[in-house]
Parts: structure tokens; C-alpha cells; sequence
């Protein structure tokens, strides 16, 4: 049963229990993150994140995620995970995805704020949810090293508030 991030949440919130999240990036994840949750009887986020263009791009997996969603006997949300450009952003949402983040946490505040609006904007239009993220965990991410650049409180409030997002994930 294809549903949205804001319908998983739901679910959980009423369930007071947490949902999985999991990348997958090939046919064999996808049916086994699946017939795991529907054999726990729980709902399920499956994901695919750009950097997984490499491995599989989203115009093959995307489908099929959404195929499998749809015909899953639990929830089931189609998840972009860390969506950096909004044109992929855009793809994810044409493809079926019920839910994308945009990840502008290398960009200024005010930037991906801005930009964050412009995928609610989109987002609205096919019923999809939407994740933001701000701030970034100090290290090396894909291949890219970061200083840490904390989330403030006010910018967390700031960016909910202006954009009606479903979630954040504040670092």
C-alpha cells in the first residue's frame, strides 16, 4: 500500500512506535525490506538517494519501488533520501515518490529555505510529503569532507514554519 512520509508518521504517532527507513538501491533490497515489514505487520520507508545514481539510477529503481509499494500488504512509503539538485528532486516526484527530502544543508540558511520552498511548491502538487535538512554533521560524506555546522533552534522554527514541511532532519 503506497502512502506518503506524513501518513507513515500518522501511523506511528497513533502506534507510539518507530518506522525503518532503508536504502534500496537494487530489486533484492526492495523485496526483502518489504517482506520483512509485511511479515511484522509494520510500515516500511524504502528509499533511494542521489548518490545511488552510480549504482542504479532512479528512472529503473524508481518504478519498481513504487510497483512493490503499491502492491505491498503494509504501508509503505517511496522515500528520495538527501536530494541535493531540485531537478532530481523534480524527477523523484514525476517518477511516484510519495515523499523527497531536499538536502540544502551545504547552502546558506536564507538559499535552502528558499529552495526548500520550491520543493513544498512542487511537492504539493503530486500529494507527495517533504523532508528538509539544515545543518551537517562535521566529517566526510560522500566523498566530501564538512566542518560541522550545528542547527539552531530558530532556523528549525524558522524553516517549518515558512515552508509547512512534513519533517526535518536538523543536524
Amino acid at each position: 500500500m503506497l502512502v506518503t512520509l506524513k501518513q507513515i508518521m500518522n501511523i506511528c504517532e497513533a502506534k507510539k512506535c518507530a518506522v525503518g527507513s532503508f536504502n534500496t538501491p537494487n530489486l533484492e533490497s526492495v523485496m526483502a525490506v518489504i517482506s520483512a515489514a509485511e511479515e511484522l505487520d509494520v510500515p516500511v520507508i524504502i528509499q533511494h538517494a542521489e548518490v545511488h545514481e552510480e549504482i542504479i539510477p532512479i528512472d529503473i529503481i524508481g518504478p519498481i519501488m513504487i510497483e512493490r509499494a503499491k502492491k505491498a500488504k503494509v504501508p509503505v512509503c517511496v522515500h528520495l533520501d538527501h536530494g541535493e539538485s531540485l531537478a532530481y528532486v523534480c524527477k523523484a516526484l514525476d517518477i511516484g515518490f510519495t515523499s523527497v527530502m531536499y538536502d540544502g544543508s551545504t547552502l546558506s540558511f536564507e538559499e535552502n529555505m528558499e529552495n526548500t520552498k520550491m520543493v513544498v511548491s512542487f511537492a504539493k502538487q503530486t500529494g507527495a510529503s517533504v523532508e528538509a535538512e539544515i545543518g551537517h554533521i562535521g566529517g566526510t560524506e560522500d566523498g566530501v569532507s564538512n566542518e560541522i555546522l550545528h542547527a539552531n533552534v530558530e532556523d528549525c522554527v524558522k524553516i517549518v514554519s515558512a515552508t509547512n514541511l512534513c519533517c526535518l532532519a536538523p543536524a
